[in-house]
Formats: C-alpha cells, structure tokens, sequence
C-alpha cells in the first residue's frame, strides 16, 4: 500500500498534477512512520519524501512554501534522529539534514551534522571529514582551520591514495587561491597534474583553476593556452 501510494504520488506530479501529487506524498509520510520496514530496513522512496518536496517546491519558485517545507523536513529527520539514536536511521537522517542544511546555505548547521557523523572507524570518515573542510575553507572562509583538517587527513590517507587524497589536494589549491597565494596554488595543481593525471583529467574545475591562476597573474599567454581547450576568451580583470 505504501508503495502504491508513493507511485501515485510520483504519477500525479509526472503529469504536471502537483497539488494533488503533494496531497498523496503528505498521505505517505504520516501513515507510514517510520520510514522503516517490517524487519527494521530503511525504505528509501519514503525517507526522501520530505526532501523530495522542498526540493520541488524550491524549484517552483514559491519561497514561502519552500521555507514552510524545508522546516517541516528538518523537523521529519530531527525526530527521526531523537527517536531511533545509534541506529541506522539516525546517521541516515543525520546525513539527509546535512544535506537540507546544504542546499539553504545553513552551513554551520551543516557541520554539527556532519560533525556527528564523524565515526573514525567508518567507511565515510574521510569523505566527512573533507567535506567539514571545504565548508569551513570555501564557505566559511577559515582558511587555516580547513588547510589544518585537510594536512591530517592527507597524511592520514597518504599519497598512494588515488581517490581522496587528489580532491584534497585541490580543494587545497582552491583555497590558496581564495587567500590569493597563486604561487603555492599554482604548486598544487601542477602536482596534481602530473602525479594525478587520471583525477585531473576528469575534473575540469581543476584544470580551469590553473587557467585562472595565470590569468589572475596577468599571464596572457600562458592563460590562453590552459583557456583554449574551453573555447574561452582570456577575460583579464
């Protein structure tokens, strides 16, 4: 019955029905609490709801009722949180909540979830723990705090790492050049380049950061050549 009403719900905002799809989804979330199965499994389709709907919401473009969603989704996963302490569904809800608290640029709020998940002996350590110094680096603007965290955890992983330690490394080199130390950026990304060449093969962002590097050092040429594959002019400022 659960499924068939989240579908329906799913069918009904398809076809363009969203107050309807909206009535069905709310239907959902209060008959089926928790969002847990018979044997205590998470079921997904109806622990993203909440967010589903600020989510759509948000993207209509009604801030009203996409503040009134988003404190109803934090209040959904708070409870889940309180309720169901050391369980799976607490970390998940705890994540979802990091995530709300993400996309409303709540990023204090965003580290003290994230903050709680930070288990050393889980899988996710690293990634949670890097994802606490990007914000604290690139949104909160605590240049030496965030560059500390992410000194720990490189030498944590070490520089065998091919998966967490190059995004490191570039987020390091992102916040040099927020603290406009181009050189110690340029550093980085050139190391990253040559010792990461898969990592900075797919990651674009990290090759238009060394382009931007010489353009902000009003190196025209050597600019032109990192732009160009990108069809972009060298805009200088």
């Amino acid at each position: 019955l659960m499924a068939v009403r989240v579908n329906l719900g799913r069918s009904l905002q398809a076809s363009g029905q969203w107050d309807s799809a909206l009535a069905v989804y709310n239907s959902a979330i209060e008959s089926y609490y928790p969002p847990l199965s018979s044997k205590g499994e998470l079921i997904a389709p109806l622990f993203n709801l909440p967010a589903h709907i600020f989510e759509i919401v948000s993207r209509i473009g009604d801030s009203v009722s996409a503040q009134y969603e988003m404190q109803r989704a934090i209040t959904y996963y708070s409870e889940l949180v309180q309720r169901h302490a050391g369980a799976q569904l607490e970390a998940s809800s705890r994540a979802m909540l990091a995530r709300l608290y993400d996309a409303t640029g709540q990023w204090q709020n965003e580290i003290a979830q994230l903050e709680a998940l930070s288990d050393s002996t889980s899988q996710a350590y690293i990634s949670v723990r890097s994802r606490i110094a990007e914000i604290r680096g690139l949104r909160l603007r605590e240049f030496d705090r965030a560059l500390s965290m992410y000194d720990t955890l490189m030498t944590r992983v070490g520089k065998a790492d091919t998966v967490f330690y190059p995004n490191m490394l570039f987020q390091t080199a992102l916040i040099r050049m927020e603290q406009k130390n181009f050189a110690a950026a340029r550093i980085l990304l050139n190391n990253l380049k040559e010792h990461y060449r898969s990592f900075y093969g797919r990651t674009p962002p990290a090759q238009l950061a060394l382009a931007r590097i010489f353009e902000l050092e009003r190196k025209r040429e050597r600019a032109e050549v990192e732009w160009r594959p990108y069809g972009r002019g060298v805009p200088l400022v």
